[in-house]
């Protein structure tokens, strides 16, 4: 027994010659499982083995045979190797790479769904629109009212869908600003606790100090109410929900076996349930999109709850841990960078309402999209002239820019995107008045560049009162 050997179990080499290696590293009673040496006794040849002792290390072994002169096997000659940082750190490896592979798939999908995100949303703009446009001009209660609001209902379900395939994709349109996490938490808590049917009590935990984060509200109130909801699903005969804060820092060791955190100060949310848990196999699963625990039928879930959590939390700069196991409840721990200082929410005026009679140059490539806006905008009183792409609305502005008070274009169109036009049409008039109304939700990059050159966004689909008031509320603004 050699000095290294015997320090690994803190004894001397005395102490150790003449007993059972088993009795210091494993079981006193019997030999490790697959011990090399007893194999090499059988065999007369070398055997390796990877032994996991009860203390958590891991060990490769070696058994050599020892031969006299005549070929008589005479001994063996055991070495093992502590492998427990090297293992501990492929393992770590492999997590960051699985992590990685998630992460790419989910970009594709991402692309993908804002790939189809504005056509779709032009569908549902024109299925909404004009719903709601015949539904105005019914008197309540009229035959058909009833259906109208059907397909209106629907078409909002659809624009919800396109919203989450969004968040997961880490593509949704979002207004962060300085949050106290604290704040939205407490807020929230008695509305969680009247509409969920299997809350029977919601418990709070908040540090004591800051919890500001930088963050959109809406994402924030919209994790909260999944992760409120799966685990008021995962309590069918009731049980307690609990929301913690706490301040962390996440050292370089953590972040490296997570991929995309940055070490540093981290406010860390933890939502937990009393309900059935889940096992490991359905743990593995939860934020891949369209997966879900839910019996089909009428209460059957998207498989989008989890999956936009994650791309919410990623988005912001975050990262998110699941623990649970059956019969034990589940906790969800999301980690959200820090902020110093919490910052005072921008308040918007409201839109001032009065009738319409300027006029207006609505760019718009869809035929049918162009009519329901001008029908609409035409009936609050305006003149609409409709340019088909941005080549044709730039040759429009140059000859009545000063007849012309308002612009509404869309981002994608043919011949020359929104952006070009908008940027053209700036350079006419630096003073122009612009209203982007899109299906598409720009990235950051673009919308920083096109936010100081417009007065609003309007994200399609939208009711046409909604068109309406954000018109009005543009041209009565400060500088009109």
């Amino acid at each position: 027994v050699n000095k290294t050997a015997a320090d690994s179990v803190g004894k001397t080499p005395g102490q150790m010659i003449g007993r059972k290696c088993h009795s210091f590293w494993a079981n006193p009673d019997k030999p490790c499982a697959g011990c090399p040496t007893l194999r090499v006794l059988e065999t007369k040849k070398s055997e390796m083995a990877r032994i996991v002792t009860p203390d958590g290390r891991t060990w490769d072994e070696k058994g050599e045979p020892v031969f006299d002169e005549t070929g008589n096997l005479i001994g063996v000659v055991e070495i093992a190797e502590d492998i427990t940082k090297r293992v501990q750190e492929e393992k770590d490896n492999e997590m960051v790479k699985a992590q990685l592979f998630q992460s790419q798939k989910l970009e594709a999908l991402g692309t993908l769904v804002g790939g189809i995100a504005h056509d779709f949303n032009n569908m549902l703009q024109i299925i909404i629109g004009f719903a709601d446009f015949l539904l105005l001009e019914k008197a309540m209660g009229a035959r058909g009212c009833k259906e109208l609001q059907a397909i209106i209902d629907a078409g909002e379900g659809g624009a919800e869908l396109v919203k989450k395939l969004l968040a997961f994709g880490q593509q949704s349109q979002v207004m962060p600003r300085l949050l106290d996490l604290n704040e939205q938490i407490s807020s929230l808590a008695p509305l969680i606790s009247r509409m969920l049917p299997h809350v029977d009590q919601v418990d709070l935990d908040l540090a004591e100090e800051p919890t500001t984060i930088r963050s959109d509200q809406g994402q924030i109130e919209q994790i909260f109410m999944n992760l409120a909801i799966n685990a008021s699903e995962a309590m069918p005969n009731n049980g307690r929900l609990k929301f913690a804060t706490e301040t962390v820092v996440l050292d370089d060791e953590y972040c490296r076996r997570h991929n995309g955190l940055k070490p540093g100060c981290y406010v860390m949310l933890t939502v937990s349930d009393t309900g059935r848990g889940m096992d490991e196999k359905t743990q593995a699963r939860i934020f891949d999109p369209f997966f879900s625990t839910k019996q089909r039928g009428a209460t059957r879930g998207t498989g989008l709850g989890l999956s936009v959590v994650q791309g919410i939390v990623r988005q912001n700069g975050g990262h998110v841990t699941c623990e649970s196991e059956p019969g034990k409840g589940t906790e969800f721990k999301i980690y959200f960078p820090s902020f110093q200082s919490p910052k005072e929410a921008v308040k918007m005026d409201a839109p001032i309402v009065q009738s319409g009679s300027e006029t207006i140059l609505l760019v718009e490539d869809n035929i049918s999209e162009s009519e329901l806006e001008r029908v609409t905008l035409e009936g609050a009183g305006y003149k609409v002239i409709v340019a088909v792409n941005g080549q044709e609305a730039l040759d429009i502005y140059k000859t009545g820019k000063e007849e012309i008070s308002l612009v509404i274009l869309d981002l994608v169109m043919p011949k020359m995107s929104g952006r070009d036009c908008l940027k053209e049409l700036v350079r006419i008039n630096p003073s122009v008045k612009a209203l982007i109304a899109s299906g598409y939700a720009p990235e950051d990059e673009l919308r920083k560049e096109i936010s100081p050159l417009v007065k609003g966004f309007l994200h399609k689909p939208f009711k046409v009162g909604e068109l309406v008031n954000e018109v009005k509320s543009v041209l009565n603004s400060v500088g009109s």
